[in-house]
């Protein structure tokens, strides 16, 4: 039986599969290793430069934001599923993407999709699917399928 490896080991090797946030990799090592050991591994990791969760937290932004097929709610959601705060997430999103440029996004959306669509609920839950602002989805729809 092979050797259950030590907890700077298993760090690293979560580290490779993807960047982590200190609390999302201490609290994956912890499954598998005690506190002391977590933080001796923590510790290091950070001396070495491995672990910084301003630069991860950007990182996560930086994709986020660079879909073309995402409204900034479903941006904001991802980033909070991966571990940052809503404050955080809403301060990183809302910096990298304007109301205007979520207004661009949605509308190429709509050109690309516009004849898969009959009716303007098929639109609108399509669009609100994707994250895109309540209000802008509404504003589209209203545009697509005038009254």
């Amino acid at each position: 039986m092979k050797p259950k490896p030590d907890a700077l080991t298993s760090a690293v090797r979560l580290l490779q599969q993807s960047d982590r946030l200190t609390s999302e990799l201490r609290a994956r090592l912890l499954r598998d290793h005690d506190e002391a050991e977590v933080q001796e591994a923590l510790d290091r990791l950070a001396s070495w430069g491995f672990l910084d969760d301003e630069r991860t937290q950007t990182l996560w932004a930086d994709r986020a934001t660079s879909a073309k097929s995402k409204g900034r709610h479903l941006m904001i959601a991802e980033l909070v599923r991966r571990g940052l705060a809503i404050e955080e997430a809403e301060t990183l999103v809302l910096a990298r993407v304007s109301e205007e440029s979520e207004r661009e996004r949605a509308q190429a959306m709509v050109a690309r999709r516009r004849s898969e669509w009959k009716r303007p609920e098929q639109a609108a839950r399509y669009l609100a699917s994707r994250g895109f602002d309540e209000e802008l989805v509404r504003s589209l729809v209203e545009e697509l399928f005038p009254t």
